[in-house]
Protein backbone atom coordinates (compact mmCIF):
# COMPACT_ATOMS: atom_id res chain seq x y z
CA UNK A 1 0.00 0.00 0.00
CA UNK A 2 2.80 1.95 0.61
CA UNK A 3 4.66 1.80 -2.38
CA UNK A 4 1.01 2.67 -4.38
CA UNK A 5 0.66 5.83 -2.39
CA UNK A 6 4.60 6.84 -3.19
CA UNK A 7 3.81 5.90 -7.28
CA UNK A 8 0.84 7.85 -6.86
CA UNK A 9 2.84 10.64 -5.05
CA UNK A 10 5.50 10.39 -8.04
CA UNK A 11 3.15 10.72 -10.82
CA UNK A 12 1.68 13.76 -9.12
CA UNK A 13 5.03 15.40 -8.94
CA UNK A 14 5.77 14.30 -12.37
CA UNK A 15 2.94 15.76 -13.63
CA UNK A 16 3.09 19.13 -11.72
CA UNK A 17 6.92 19.51 -12.73
CA UNK A 18 5.45 18.71 -16.14
CA UNK A 19 2.62 21.91 -16.37
CA UNK A 20 5.38 24.18 -14.70
CA UNK A 21 7.85 23.35 -17.38
CA UNK A 22 4.99 24.30 -19.98
CA UNK A 23 4.05 27.10 -18.77
CA UNK A 24 7.83 28.18 -18.45
CA UNK A 25 8.36 27.08 -21.93
CA UNK A 26 5.50 29.49 -22.73
CA UNK A 27 6.16 32.20 -21.44
CA UNK A 28 9.89 32.15 -22.59
CA UNK A 29 8.14 31.78 -26.02
CA UNK A 30 6.38 34.34 -25.63
CA UNK A 31 9.49 36.59 -24.22
CA UNK A 32 11.49 35.32 -27.33
CA UNK A 33 8.73 36.93 -29.66
CA UNK A 34 8.43 40.46 -27.92
CA UNK A 35 12.22 40.69 -27.90
CA UNK A 36 12.20 39.56 -31.85
CA UNK A 37 9.50 42.12 -32.28
CA UNK A 38 11.36 44.83 -30.56
CA UNK A 39 14.81 44.19 -32.57
CA UNK A 40 13.00 44.05 -35.67
CA UNK A 41 11.63 47.37 -34.90
CA UNK A 42 14.75 48.98 -34.01
CA UNK A 43 15.87 47.31 -37.39
CA UNK A 44 13.14 49.42 -39.07
CA UNK A 45 14.00 52.21 -37.63
CA UNK A 46 17.77 52.04 -38.28
CA UNK A 47 16.92 51.40 -41.92
CA UNK A 48 15.34 54.52 -41.86
CA UNK A 49 17.23 56.83 -40.58
CA UNK A 50 20.04 55.49 -42.75
CA UNK A 51 17.90 56.96 -45.60
CA UNK A 52 16.93 60.35 -44.22
CA UNK A 53 18.23 64.10 -43.22
CA UNK A 54 17.27 65.44 -40.64
CA UNK A 55 18.12 69.94 -40.47
CA UNK A 56 18.38 71.74 -37.40
CA UNK A 57 18.76 75.42 -37.34
CA UNK A 58 20.85 77.35 -34.52
CA UNK A 59 21.67 80.87 -34.28
CA UNK A 60 25.30 82.19 -34.10
CA UNK A 61 26.13 85.92 -33.38
CA UNK A 62 29.14 86.38 -35.35
CA UNK A 63 29.24 90.30 -34.84
CA UNK A 64 27.79 93.53 -33.74
CA UNK A 65 24.26 93.78 -36.06
CA UNK A 66 25.32 90.24 -38.14
CA UNK A 67 24.51 86.84 -36.87
CA UNK A 68 24.51 83.47 -38.46
CA UNK A 69 21.66 80.95 -38.92
CA UNK A 70 23.32 77.66 -39.01
CA UNK A 71 21.74 74.93 -40.70
CA UNK A 72 22.93 71.23 -40.21
CA UNK A 73 22.16 67.78 -41.06
CA UNK A 74 22.04 65.45 -38.20
CA UNK A 75 20.58 62.76 -40.55
CA UNK A 76 22.16 59.66 -42.54
CA UNK A 77 21.82 61.02 -45.50
CA UNK A 78 21.86 64.44 -47.56
CA UNK A 79 19.02 66.93 -47.63
CA UNK A 80 18.91 68.00 -51.15
CA UNK A 81 16.74 70.95 -53.10
CA UNK A 82 16.91 72.64 -49.21
CA UNK A 83 14.81 75.76 -48.94
CA UNK A 84 14.70 78.46 -46.42
CA UNK A 85 11.88 80.94 -45.44
CA UNK A 86 12.09 83.89 -42.80
CA UNK A 87 8.56 84.80 -41.32
CA UNK A 88 6.73 83.29 -45.21
CA UNK A 89 9.77 85.07 -47.56
CA UNK A 90 11.92 83.36 -49.31
CA UNK A 91 15.25 83.83 -47.04
CA UNK A 92 17.27 85.91 -49.83
CA UNK A 93 14.35 88.30 -50.13
CA UNK A 94 13.58 89.43 -46.39
CA UNK A 95 15.33 92.19 -45.23
CA UNK A 96 17.58 90.15 -42.80
CA UNK A 97 18.47 87.74 -45.50
CA UNK A 98 20.28 90.49 -47.35
CA UNK A 99 23.95 89.36 -47.24
CA UNK A 100 22.57 85.56 -48.75
CA UNK A 101 24.08 85.24 -51.75
CA UNK A 102 23.00 81.59 -52.65
CA UNK A 103 21.63 79.07 -51.05
CA UNK A 104 23.29 75.61 -51.08
CA UNK A 105 20.65 73.14 -52.67
CA UNK A 106 22.71 69.90 -50.60
CA UNK A 107 23.50 69.38 -46.75
CA UNK A 108 25.40 66.19 -46.49
CA UNK A 109 25.19 64.52 -43.72
CA UNK A 110 27.14 65.74 -40.53
CA UNK A 111 27.67 68.88 -42.28
CA UNK A 112 26.80 72.42 -41.48
CA UNK A 113 26.10 75.77 -43.52
CA UNK A 114 25.99 79.19 -42.50
CA UNK A 115 23.84 82.02 -43.66
CA UNK A 116 24.85 85.44 -42.63
CA UNK A 117 21.56 87.74 -41.31
CA UNK A 118 21.97 91.30 -41.27
CA UNK A 119 20.28 92.97 -38.02
CA UNK A 120 20.44 97.16 -38.24
CA UNK A 121 18.30 99.31 -37.27
CA UNK A 122 14.98 99.38 -39.45
CA UNK A 123 15.08 95.81 -40.59
CA UNK A 124 12.64 93.45 -38.51
CA UNK A 125 14.12 90.57 -36.52
CA UNK A 126 13.09 86.69 -37.81
CA UNK A 127 10.40 85.40 -35.85
CA UNK A 128 10.19 81.88 -37.70
CA UNK A 129 12.06 79.91 -39.66
CA UNK A 130 10.92 76.97 -41.88
CA UNK A 131 13.22 74.89 -43.82
CA UNK A 132 12.28 72.50 -46.34
CA UNK A 133 14.46 69.81 -48.21
CA UNK A 134 14.07 66.33 -49.96
CA UNK A 135 15.55 63.27 -48.35
CA UNK A 136 16.94 60.07 -49.90
CA UNK A 137 13.39 58.14 -49.88
CA UNK A 138 11.80 61.51 -52.22
CA UNK A 139 9.81 62.05 -49.28
CA UNK A 140 9.18 66.31 -48.76
CA UNK A 141 10.44 67.23 -45.21
CA UNK A 142 9.94 70.53 -43.16
CA UNK A 143 11.14 71.89 -40.19
CA UNK A 144 9.66 75.19 -39.07
CA UNK A 145 11.59 76.69 -35.57
CA UNK A 146 11.38 80.40 -33.42
CA UNK A 147 14.10 82.37 -33.58
CA UNK A 148 14.82 84.21 -29.93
Amino acid sequence: MFADLASAAGVVVAVAAFIAGMRANRKTHELQLRVLAIEEARLEDAKRRAVSAQIIVRSVKARPGVNHLVLGNSGMAPARNVSVMFDGVPCASHPAGGLIREMPSVIAPACEVSLPLLFTLGIEPIRVVRVSWIDSTGANCEMETALP
